[in-house]
């Protein structure tokens, strides 16, 4: 059997370090901390480039003929389609010029730029490693905003929520290393898993803390006896460590995920900023309710095209205003299923959770199939290890708004990449022992285990 880690394009593998820089760049935060490196358009640059070579190789064709690239135009061309009755078009245009457009593009640079087992275990890595740096940096540099959350300020990374999503994504990736990785890969993971803990606890994020426990409770899932003994012991552990470094209006802020968090005991031992800050955090659990609330309204009235991509937050202040409020809250839903459903209506929902379901399907089929030798056994674990970080994205998804987040389409793209390898060395198993070689496998062959794996 020819082996899986040869490229099927040299003109696409000729680009794959590009790929690693472009993504190692997005999860480091490091050129848009670094003033003048921000303004040359590097990511720009280098993603054009390398995807240039993706559709002059050919790739870009195979990527699109896959189901998850198929749901994914779907979803766009709907997005497209609900902008002219958006309450506000011009900010419905803009995110999709400025954000929307460029995941899409993002998307396609991923899922074409990674032909082998080999590249997607250095971009697994590459990910975890960033986002460990990231986590390094932001402690060291204590971007924290008013309320004391930690973030990178300057970056896409200062939202707090926003940069807990981004930390529980990279403690994923590290966890396939300490699985599958060699010794020295092990022994970062476990390093840098650290840092990510200690900074993902100080975000104060209670929708981050849902994800990292039930990224724990499936990692404990699907685990052997072995990862299940040991989760068992460094869980409580764990836990008992971040209490223990966690500041404490921010511990009592995770309170609130279930009330007010806020007792005659609790408030004695806070300073009066302190108790001003955990009445804040109450008082946003008690506003994510009302916007809850308001997002379904606006869901039931305008079913057909919501009320824009990126609007949600203009016609909430109408809304608000219309029932005798002085102003709506100005935030964005906080639950990414009824952010775009009131943005882009039912039918947007439903083009959405089937572009999440075809990222979600072949890796359910990876895993569920058994075959010999190493290289399965590579793809399955890879495979589980993408499959949790999209179970951990559905669960925080109820959290908080991530309906355009350019995470979502990095790993749809690593998706589609995983099954289109998959579909390559299934479809190899199963051929005539005449199988060419893989450096000489045309592109089109891909598609022989297609009923398979999509």
């Amino acid at each position: 059997m020819p082996p899986l880690h040869s490229s099927t394009n040299p003109t696409v593998r000729s680009v794959f370090p590009f790929v690693v820089f472009f993504l190692a760049a997005i999860y480091t935060g490091f050129l848009e901390k670094v003033p003048f490196l921000s303004h040359l358009h590097v990511l720009t640059l280098v993603g054009g480039l390398a995807l240039i070579a993706v559709a002059v190789g050919g790739r870009l064709s195979v990527v699109i003929r896959n189901p998850i690239s198929k749901s994914l135009v779907l979803f766009t061309a709907w997005l497209v389609l609900c902008i002219p009755f958006a309450v506000w078009r011009g900010g419905s245009a803009d995110l999709f010029i400025n954000v929307w457009s460029k995941s899409v593009l993002t998307f396609l640079l991923v899922a074409g730029c990674i032909l082998t087992i080999d590249q997607c275990k250095t971009v697994f890595a590459t990910i975890g490693y960033s986002v460990g740096i990231l986590a390094i940096m932001t402690l060291a540099l204590r971007g924290q905003d008013k309320s004391g959350r930690l973030g990178l300020v300057g970056t896409r990374y200062e939202n707090a929520n926003d940069f807990a999503w981004t930390l529980i994504l990279g403690l994923s990736f590290l966890g396939f290393l300490l699985q599958h990785g060699s010794r020295w890969q092990r022994f970062m993971a476990l390093f840098l898993s650290v840092p990510i803990l200690l900074a993902l606890v100080k975000t104060g994020s209670r929708g981050g803390m849902v994800g990292l426990g039930m990224l724990a409770i499936f990692a404990f899932l699907q685990g052997s006896r072995r990862v299940k003994i040991r989760l068992a012991l460094a869980i409580p552990l764990a836990v008992a460590l971040l209490v223990a470094v966690a500041p404490q209006q921010i511990l009592s802020r995770y309170t609130t995920l279930f009330g007010t968090g806020i007792n005659a005991d609790t408030a004695q031992t806070l300073s009066t900023e302190e108790r001003n800050l955990l009445v804040a955090a109450a008082a946003s659990a008690e506003q994510r309710l009302q916007i809850l609330k308001d997002s379904i309204s606006m869901t039931m009235a305008h079913p057909l095209f919501g009320v824009g991509p990126n609007n949600f937050p203009v016609a909430q202040n109408d809304l608000a205003i219309a029932r005798g409020q002085e102003r709506g809250g100005w935030v964005v839903t906080h639950n990414t299923y009824t952010q775009i459903s009131s943005e882009m209506g039912i039918p947007g929902l439903v083009l959405y959770l089937v572009f999440l379901y075809r990222c979600f399907k072949p890796l359910n089929s990876i895993v569920r199939t058994r075959h010999p030798g190493r290289n399965w056994q590579e793809l399955h674990g890879l495979a589980k290890s993408l499959r949790a970080s999209l179970v951990v994205l559905l669960t925080i998804a109820l959290f908080d708004s991530y309906g355009y987040d350019p995470n979502i389409l990095i790993l749809a793209g690593l998706s589609c990449a995983l099954t289109l390898i998959a579909q390559r060395h299934h479809a190899l198993l199963i051929a005539s022992p005449q199988v060419p070689p893989a450096g000489l496998t045309p592109e089109p062959a891909l598609n022989a285990a297609r009923m398979s794996f999509q």
